[in-house]
């Protein structure tokens, strides 16, 4: 790489000199020798295992959401609204962060607007207080759920395969547990 020398400059010469220590083939300047970059014919190793790990922790989770679900009613059209709204929560979890930045950003554009969005969380963090007995499931569904977004990012999957996978791990846990507690309980 050819570098401008002091010298040169000061003595009004326009062309640059050559580096006398060229770095060595496949390493750039500045990069420590024993990392190399990461060329086109090179595959990044994807965080698997804490992709699994986070995955495996909401799939038991919904497992669990099933098993409640199916012993508190056996009306279908609920286990289907559930199972919609599972696919609805992986939509969520799954969109690009511009797009639901511009959903909650709506509510606040004017000060009523923030004030009456204010009211109304504390009015639903003290119900959610209250009755948190009612609510630590869905904490825990929401608290995974997050976890695997902040993994699926990481891995790098475009949004429909971010999308499908997670509502693929949803609705089977969610059928696993369903299932678990209508077929194989016994009486």
């Amino acid at each position: 790489m050819l570098k401008w020398s002091d010298r040169s400059f000061n003595e009004g010469k326009s062309r640059p000199t050559p580096n006398p220590n060229p770095p060595e083939k496949g390493v750039q300047e500045g990069r420590p020798r024993g990392e190399q970059p990461i060329t086109n014919n090179q595959s990044v190793v994807l965080p698997t295992r804490l992709l699994t790990l986070s995955l495996g922790i909401l799939f038991v989770l919904h497992v669990v959401l099933g098993w409640s679900v199916a012993d508190s009613t056996s009306r279908l059209l609920v286990w289907w609204l559930i199972g919609f709204l599972l696919v609805l929560t992986a939509l969520v979890f799954t969109a690009p962060s511009s797009i639901v930045r511009k959903i909650l950003t709506i509510p606040i554009r004017s000060d009523s607007r923030a004030f009456i969005s204010v009211i109304l969380l504390a009015f639903i963090a003290v119900i959610l207080i209250v009755w948190i007995h009612h609510f630590m499931q869905f904490i825990a569904l929401f608290a995974a759920a997050s976890l695997v977004r902040l993994e699926l990012q990481e891995a790098n999957l475009g949004e429909w395969q971010a999308f499908t996978l997670f509502a693929i791990v949803s609705l089977t846990g969610f059928s696993l547990g369903l299932f678990a507690q209508q077929y194989l309980l016994l009486p």
